[in-house]
Order: C-alpha cells, then sequence, then structure tokens
C-alpha cells in the first residue's frame, strides 16, 4: 500500500532519474516498450516506498549511471543466525495469466532477496507479493523473456513464492535476537518449546513470529 505523498515523490524523482539517463545518452535506462520510461522508473519507486512502508528504511534516489545493484539491507533471521542480506525490489506490471517474479539473468545475485511488488494500474497501486533468494530462483532455472525488448528472465510464479508475513517474521526475530548474548539465543532458539523464560517478551514474541515460519533455511 502506497500513500498520495509517495506518488508526489516518485513522481518527482522519476523524472529526475529520466532526465540524468537521458543526458547521458544512456540507452539502457531504457526499461520497458510499452510505458514511457518515466512511467517505468515512477512505478519501480512505487515499489521501493510500497517497502519501505512494511520494513522500515529510506528509498535511495542516488543517481547512478548503472543504477541499482541494491534497493535495501535488511537483517534476517536465517538458520538461527540473524545475517544481513541486500534487498532488490522489482515493481510488477506484467499482467498475463501466471504472474511472476522477474529477475534479469544477466545480474541475478544468489544471496540477494528480491521481492515481488505488483503495480496495480487501477488503483495506482503496489501489492507486496511474495519474495525469494536469487538462489532459489537459479536452482528452479525457469527463463522466460516477456517483453518486446527480449531480455531474458529467471522467473517464479508468484504462488510459489514466500509469502511477506514470513520475511517480516524473519526480521522481527532477528531484531530481538541479535542485541541478546549467543548463550541466551542458544536456548530459546534451539531448544524453544521446553526452555524456561530466562527473557520472557523475547521468547513469547520469537514464539509468535516462528507461526510464519515453516523450519528450515531459505
Amino acid at each position: 500500500m502506497i500513500t498520495d505523498s509517495d506518488r508526489a515523490f516518485a513522481i518527482e524523482h522519476a523524472a529526475a532519474r529520466d532526465g540524468f539517463h537521458v543526458k547521458r545518452n544512456d540507452s539502457s535506462h531504457l526499461i520497458s516498450t510499452r510505458i514511457s520510461t518515466v512511467e517505468s522508473h515512477r512505478r519501480g519507486i512505487l515499489g521501493e516506498c510500497a517497502f519501505v512502508n512494511r520494513f522500515g528504511g529510506a528509498v535511495d534516489v542516488e543517481l547512478r549511471p548503472s543504477g541499482d545493484e541494491r534497493d535495501f539491507s535488511i537483517v534476517v533471521f536465517v538458520k538461527g543466525v540473524a545475517t544481513r542480506f541486500d534487498v532488490d525490489v522489482k515493481a510488477n506490471s506484467y499482467t498475463g495469466p501466471t504472474r511472476y517474479l522477474l529477475v534479469p539473468v544477466d545480474y541475478i545475485k544468489p544471496q540477494t532477496i528480491y521481492v515481488d511488488a505488483q503495480y496495480l494500474e487501477a488503483r495506482d497501486d503496489i501489492e507486496l507479493m511474495g519474495w525469494a533468494f536469487g538462489k532459489a530462483l537459479i536452482k528452479r532455472d525457469q527463463r522466460k523473456a516477456l517483453n518486446s525488448r527480449q531480455v531474458l528472465n529467471f522467473v517464479m510464479p508468484i504462488a510459489e513464492l514466500r509469502p511477506i508475513a514470513e520475511l517480516l517474521a524473519r526480521v522481527e526475530i532477528a531484531r530481538i535476537i541479535e542485541p541478546l548474548p549467543q548463550s541466551i539465543i542458544a536456548r530459546l532458539l534451539i531448544d524453544l518449546p521446553q526452555a524456561p523464560p530466562l527473557v520472557p517478551s523475547p521468547r513469547a514474541a520469537i514464539q509468535t513470529q516462528f507461526e510464519f515460519i515453516n523450519g528450515g533455511a531459505p
């Protein structure tokens, strides 16, 4: 979900991004053949705004010739450890019968978290549909070119993505355990059901967030 302030912010910075690339005569900024480059940038920024509204942080508006290598960096609970990962939000306007998370084959990174941000044209809004690690898309190894520019993407149907609620839960668990001594973390996570309430509030919060996590590593 985005706000009117997000929309105004996106319009301003989309125009700035487009003007920057036009001045450089940079053909690589041509994102879509269906909508203008300004609109493509605007939708991308709206996707980033939607992520900020759920996870916090700020949209990076620095102008770079090669664009962003990442949009955000977040700490996530994975394999019992709070670990920092880069996040790339992929704004998606594809309206075919099967909607996909799309990540260009030439730029995918195994340890980056990719978030699908579906643009809803009727409402000029964004819905975060799910997420996956780059390594999951690479392992799945389904590739499609879904526009006339024939950019080849690793794809994953939205129905197969991990839910945003799970990512939020993993971020919340990481926030709780990161400052705790390792001995307490071990008792909280390794023997969670039987562990005595050494630190009741974090333990209760972790138990609540574990409802979204089905065990194992992403």
